[in-house]
């Protein structure tokens, strides 16, 4: 199976579980073979990567753009991975502060992700409050997110036509409801 095969197949895979456990909350773009969800005040993201001859299933929460940057605010994040089970804290690009964890796309369980969604869910809504508070910056429910297409949790079904690339993936939700 081709690395494309693998993303298409663990992206589906992903989805059902999301869909599962949070119906229509669930938001997907299939252009990117992601998916999200908001909890709290926190909005994890959940991508599937083509990734060597397999996929990884990447889940994030962007917790705070804009905080200050400084030493203290490092220290902290260093000290909380320590003692933290599931995931880890990082500065992106941007200078936002992440927490994220990744799993092995074609071996992964259900009970895995949902392990894996849970930890980052609780971890970005107890610590972007904490975070804000001491360095400022703007949490995920003060941002204004965009929404991708929403997923139709009455199909049950990820369209199963989809065509993924090295660039991601293409095409559309068909409706299934007909």
């Amino acid at each position: 199976m081709s690395p494309i095969d693998v993303q298409r197949e663990v992206f589906k895979r992903v989805a059902r579980v999301m869909l599962e456990q949070f119906g229509d909350r669930v938001e997907a773009s299939v252009a990117t073979a992601s998916l999200s969800v908001a909890v709290g005040s926190a909005s994890v993201d959940v991508e599937v990567r083509p990734w060597r001859d397999d996929a990884l299933i990447v889940i994030r929460a962007e917790l705070i753009t804009g905080a200050r940057l400084e030493h203290a605010l490092y220290d902290f994040l260093l000290h909380e991975n320590h003692t933290l089970d599931l995931g880890a804290f990082s500065i992106n690009g941007a200078g936002s502060v992440v927490f994220g964890h990744n799993i092995l796309g074609s071996t992964f369980e259900t009970r895995d992700l949902r392990a894996s969604l849970w930890s980052v869910m609780n971890v970005a809504d107890q610590y972007d409050d904490r975070i804000q508070q001491h360095w400022g910056g703007l949490r995920a429910v003060d941002r204004n997110l965009s929404q991708e297409i929403h997923v139709d949790r009455r199909a049950g079904t990820i369209d199963e036509t989809l065509q993924f690339s090295s660039h991601g993936a293409r095409g559309g939700r068909r409706n299934t409801n007909s």
